[in-house]
C-alpha cells in the first residue's frame, strides 16, 4: 500500500477484492510495523475501505474464521 499505488489498485479491482497481509515472520517486525503505519495513513483509503481491507473482506471470504472469532 502506498499513496501512489493504492489508487491504481482500487481502480483495478475495487476495495472488496483486497486483503491486508504481511510477510511476517520472514520480514522483521520493524518493517512490518512500518508497512502497517503506511497502510493506516494511506490517504487513498477511506475509513470504510481501510476496515474492509484490514478485516471485513477476509471474514467474508473465510466464514469459518468469522465464526471462530465471533464465538
Amino acid at each position: 500500500m502506498s499513496p501512489y499505488a493504492t489508487p491504481t489498485l482500487l481502480n483495478a479491482v475495487g476495495p472488496d477484492r483486497i486483503l491486508y497481509g504481511t510477510d511476517w515472520p520472514q520480514v522483521q517486525a520493524p518493517e512490518v510495523a512500518r508497512a502497517r503505519r503506511a497502510f493506516d495513513r494511506d490517504p487513498a483509503l477511506s475509513d470504510r475501505n481501510r476496515a474492509a481491507i484490514n478485516r471485513h473482506n477476509a471474514l467474508r471470504l473465510l466464514p469459518g474464521l468469522r465464526d471462530r472469532l465471533e464465538s
